[in-house]
């Protein structure tokens, strides 16, 4: 959950703060953040029910990143792409 509210990076930094203890200053996607992690406990797989809508908006956002891919693709095969300032 932490992850998706902050990003990755975020959530890994946390995993090696010591416990009761204040660190900081910490970036996030959500800004800058002073944190003191006061427990661990092993990683939980949530339900199916609790995570399935999440899992299907993920399923449909993927294919609809490869059905458009494959039509970039396509219409790649008719044009020449020039970038401005590259040279071949």
């Amino acid at each position: 959950m932490v992850a998706s509210r902050f990003d990755k990076p975020f959530t890994e930094y946390l995993f090696n703060l010591p416990l009761n203890k204040w660190s900081g200053p910490v970036e996030s996607i959500q800004g800058t953040h002073y944190v003191i992690v006061t427990a661990n406990h092993a990683p939980e797989l949530p339900p199916f029910e609790n995570i399935e809508l999440f899992l299907r908006d993920d399923y449909f956002l993927q294919k609809s990143r490869e059905v458009q891919q494959r039509k970039i693709d396509e219409l790649r095969k008719n044009y020449e792409i020039i970038v401005e300032g590259e040279t071949k």
